[in-house]
């Protein structure tokens, strides 16, 4: 099945991903893309992350960097994590993207029909209220009126 996804080449930059494969073809395997524009995907993911995290560790979390890693498996499943440290330890929560009336698709790594499962990262600060106007990142409200 083909399918058209733009992509823009400076939102891209923002992630890193790794593909379960073997060596030999790491470089031509397509990477996994959200059915969604990565700037939306990045905020939307941001949020839910900040919201997983345990409420006493984000006293010490003001600030700082918190990485989000996406596990796409072959089908296109997504689960996603949030990995931070507080204190000289090291955590890492999944936390869900959307819910039962919007929820992110995904194409799943890719080389001539075989799919293949991939980790994406990417970093992000830990704003404790979004709504700041300094803090880059704006809310959206999903209302059914």
């Amino acid at each position: 099945m083909n399918k058209l996804v733009y992509a823009d080449y400076k939102s891209l930059s923002n992630f890193d991903v790794y593909v379960d494969a073997d060596e030999s073809i790491k470089g031509k395997v397509s990477i996994p893309i959200p059915l969604w524009s990565f700037d939306s995907f990045y905020l939307i993911a941001t949020e839910s992350a900040i919201n997983a995290i345990d409420g006493p560790h984000k006293k010490y979390l003001k600030q700082k960097e918190l990485k989000i890693r996406v596990r796409v498996d072959k089908s296109g499943g997504a689960k996603y994590y949030v990995q931070y440290r507080v204190e000289d330890e090291d955590f890492e929560r999944e936390f869900v993207v959307g819910n039962k009336f919007f929820d992110i698709s995904w194409l799943p790594a890719n080389l001539d029909g075989q799919n293949y499962s991939a980790d994406i990262f990417f970093l992000t600060k830990f704003i404790d209220d979004l709504s700041d106007k300094n803090s880059g990142h704006r809310r959206f409200n999903w209302s059914n009126r």
